[in-house]
């Protein structure tokens, strides 16, 4: 039967379906006239511009029926002539150019003009031309026709863009595999009608698009590689109408075997995980199905295909961590991130089992196809994941030939080095040493998310993270990893402050390189670096930061074992170990003067005193690993800062908080006991010459630290007594008792009391026993008497050595040596008594 163009008639303003319609065998008739009016006659013209629906059709289907009559009439003559193959390519041609004539002025005077009812009949008219051509003749007029059709998608008027979609339904059933060069203007056109304001014109474009899709998987030669990149351009768009057209067609190349979506998986991957955010659950859910779905076929491809798993994991780790900084913290980004860590956990679990593969074997190269993005060598039995669930498994079998091509195509990437210059049995972990630096910006970036369910991907994402990256070991990118952790400490700066939490972690990896590459994390290039951060975040106000920080201050400028000079100092160190000095003076002066600046830090329990234990417990370890004390550096430098400096009311503070911390701290105990040695083995100060017996000299590191002591006088007091320097202690407290009683310095002397009843003072509390021997002691706690008559615990002090006295009278002095241990044990019981009772202060 003959075909023609069903157009329905319009029951309303907005018809919303088209009909179907097949293309007849073409017939032979008479010649047609040289002139295309005969064709396109001015009675058609006419009608085609009318506003009537049913003269627009009549005068639409007459020019289709001149334009068969055309081509019949040919053919009728050239049976009676019986003309050659040459005259009838002549009579052809002389047609073909009456029908562009035609095509032209319809586009022109009708698709162009400014009346919407001659644009529809315009585009009812290229619609009729085109069926009349049939398949065999509308090649060369294919560009011609589609054009003004494709301009029509855009046009103001609803009505006009509804008559372009059944247009181009109707031109696309007849031209099919000629549309293919115009795909890109199609997909283009389309997603406009997705987007349109009208239903119509959207349900017109759907029926449209499931034209082209079939066109599309029709045709095997399709150049997929140039349409993909152009679906994939315009998947960041807002709409959701749109959105759901290119899902749909993401689906379709999917299903597609010719289409690794794998390969192109950097093209797509971070807007489907911004789709994810979206308000449309239809949408979203579509994209999460599709996101799973890939990796699986990742999963799937580890096990099977490695370095295709691995260059697909190498191309989407820097989208991966990119998704988990996704907007700003907000409730509907919550599903990206977590999707994103999961991906990121998978990566890194995924590249170490494709790191244990040792290699693979040697396979004839497979050819690359002209057509695989980046060089893909090309796999005719490959199959998407969908169409792998669905076959059977005869279908498998029957896929042994692809399986073995994909192994050739394997064995090729992997010589190639597609992912890190090597395949992955080019080199040891040469996957993880790239990934790992990668996709630690993501977790360390998540770690303080307010979700808590986030929080625990990220945890777990760290810790797989560091597990990759210990076994790693020397191979570590120590560089790369040091620039992921200062870009996260950094991220927050304009915006928020980058978190405790996620500071802690960026400080335990640093920990973890030390520990695995010493020294390339040694090399000042990264050291300083790093030094630079952790001095940094010494100003936040968490005191587990500041820990942290400091731990890792005192690894980066203190020697290591076996570095340190025998005397202490820095004399007599390698050139390296004296640069290693230099820095570790120069970061303590530095450290200095932020205490300075900071005047809260210096209080008692401040931050001013944490920071000297800690940088003092990382100091002594190091010093006692090396048999060398490197805290006394640290006390040294100390001592000569506050000799040298010029600030006068930082001076007695700082020396207050090294007080503290040198007589009471756990962190000082190696050199307390060293100066305590020291001090029992040198001459006492205010000492009569008599009772030297050639003990030498004070030693010079006691002097300097007495001298930079004296900056606080109650200071020097507790020093003095602890090192058992009485007579210097007395001649102090005879001096303090001719100075003015400030409230500070009431307030200090009460904490020298304090001091005073501590088990670290223990030995000094029994030499008061012993007033006979010890009678400069007894002057020194005279006189805090007199500065504190008030104070309780120095009141019980004077009973316990009223009570010696009284014994020692009673027994007639200390004539035998069983009266003095009696005497000695029952004043010893009332010291216990009363320290127990005044004891304020206690040390660990």
């Amino acid at each position: 039967s003959n075909h023609r163009v069903h157009i329905a008639p319009r029951q309303t303003q907005r018809p919303t379906r088209f009909t179907q319609s097949s293309c007849p065998p073409s017939k032979g008739g008479n010649a047609m006239g040289d002139d295309h009016a005969h064709i396109l006659t001015s009675s058609i013209k006419q009608y085609l511009g009318d506003k009537s629906t049913e003269k627009r059709h009549q005068a639409a289907c007459d020019l289709m029926k001149n334009v068969r009559e055309s081509f019949q009439e040919i053919c009728r003559e050239v049976q009676e002539k019986q003309l050659g193959p040459r005259e009838l390519a002549t009579e052809l041609a002389v047609a073909h150019e009456r029908v562009a004539a035609v095509i032209k002025t319809l586009a022109v005077e009708f698709c162009d003009c400014a009346y919407y009812n001659r644009r529809k009949g315009g585009l009812m008219a290229l619609a009729t031309v085109v069926v009349a051509l049939e398949h065999s003749g509308v090649k060369e007029h294919t560009e011609s026709v589609i054009r003004p059709v494709l301009i029509c998608f855009s046009d103001e008027n609803n009505e006009v863009r509804l008559a372009a979609c059944e247009a181009f339904y109707n031109i696309a059933k007849v031209a099919r595999g000629f549309l293919r060069p115009h795909l890109h203007d199609i997909f283009d056109g389309l997603c406009r009608l997705y987007a349109d304001v009208d239903n119509g014109v959207k349900e017109g474009a759907q029926i449209a698009d499931r034209l082209v899709k079939d066109i599309v998987t029709e045709f095997r030669d399709f150049d997929y590689p140039s349409f993909v990149p152009a679906l994939f351009s315009r998947i960041q768009v807002l709409n959701p109408s749109v959105l759901q057209l290119i899902l749909d067609w993401i689906e379709l190349l999917d299903s597609v075997p010719q289409v690794d979506m794998i390969a192109y998986l950097p093209q797509y991957l971070e807007s489907l995980f911004n789709i994810l955010r979206s308000e449309n659950r239809d949408i979203r859910h579509k994209a999460e199905v599709f996101l799973n779905d890939m990796l699986h076929e990742i999963r799937t491809a580890v096990a099977e295909r490695p370095p295709r798993a691995q260059r697909a994991i190498a191309d989407a780790s820097a989208i991966v961590a990119r998704c988990c900084h996704a907007g700003e913290r907000r409730h509907e980004d919550n599903y990206v991130r977590l999707t994103a860590l999961l991906w990121l956990e998978e990566f890194v679990q995924l590249q170490c089992k494709i790191d244990l593969t040792v290699g693979f074997p040697e396979e004839p190269e497979a050819s690359p196809r002209a057509d695989a993005p980046h060089g893909e060598v090309a796999v005719p039995g490959r199959t998407s994941l969908r169409h792998f669930r669905a076959s059977s498994d005869s279908s498998r079998v029957a896929g042994g030939v692809a399986a073995a091509a994909a192994v050739a195509a394997d064995a090729a990437d992997a010589r190639s080095g597609a992912v890190g210059g090597g395949g992955v049995g080019g080199g040891p972990a040469r996957g993880l040493k790239q990934l790992v630096p990668v996709l630690l910006k993501g977790a360390l970036h998540c770690l303080d998310d307010v979700e808590g369910e986030i929080r625990q991907r990220a945890e777990s994402a760290n810790a797989h993270l560091r597990g990759a990256a210990k076994c790693l070991r020397d191979d570590l990118p120590v560089e790369a990893v040091v620039e992921a952790m200062l870009d996260v400490m950094r991220d927050g700066g304009g915006v928020r402050e980058c978190s405790p939490a996620v500071l802690l972690k960026c400080f335990g990896w640093a920990q973890l390189l030390i520990a695995e590459c010493p020294r390339r994390v040694m090399q000042p290039s990264v050291r300083d670096r790093l030094l630079e951060a952790a001095l940094g975040a010494l100003a936040r106000s968490k005191d587990e930061v500041a820990v942290a920080a400091l731990r890792l201050v005192t690894q980066l400028v203190t020697p290591g074992d076996g570095d340190a000079a025998p005397d202490g100092g820095c004399a007599g160190v390698s050139q390296a170990m004296g640069a290693n000095c230099d820095l570790f003076a120069r970061t303590c002066h530095r450290i200095f003067r932020h205490m300075a600046e900071d005047e809260d830090s210096t209080a008692e329990g401040g931050r001013c005193e944490l920071v000297v234990r800690k940088l003092c417990e990382g100091a002594d370890v190091r010093g006692q690993a090396s048999g060398n004390g490197v805290a006394e550096r640290f006390f040294s430098m100390a001592a000569q800062a506050v000799e040298a400096g010029t600030d006068l009311q930082f001076a007695p503070r700082f020396v207050r908080v090294l007080n503290r911390v040198l007589l009471t701290s756990r962190e000082t105990r190696g050199l307390r006991a060293r100066l305590r040695d020291e001090a029992l083995a040198a001459p006492r100060p205010g000492e009569e010459r008599s009772t030297v017996n050639g003990r030498g000299e004070i030693p010079a590191d006691l002097v300097k630290l007495l001298c930079s002591w004296f900056h606080c006088p109650i200071s020097t007091l507790a020093l003095c007594l602890w090192l058992h320097w009485f007579e210097f202690a007395a001649e102090i407290t005879a001096r303090l008792t001719r100075m003015d009683l400030t409230p500070e310095l009431h307030l200090e002397l009460r904490s020298l009391i304090q001091l005073l009843e501590s088990p670290i003072f223990i030995r000094v509390r029994l030499q008061l026993l012993d007033t006979k021997r010890r009678p400069a002691l007894l002057r020194t706690v005279l006189g805090l008497v007199a500065l504190l008559p008030q104070e309780p615990a120095l009141r019980a002090r004077l009973d316990i050595v009223e009570t010696g006295l009284y014994l020692d009278r009673a027994l007639g002095g200390w004539g035998g040596a069983g009266e003095q241990r009696q005497a000695s044990s029952m004043a010893a019981k009332q010291e216990v008594a009363a320290s127990g009772k005044a004891m304020a202060v206690t040390c660990p």
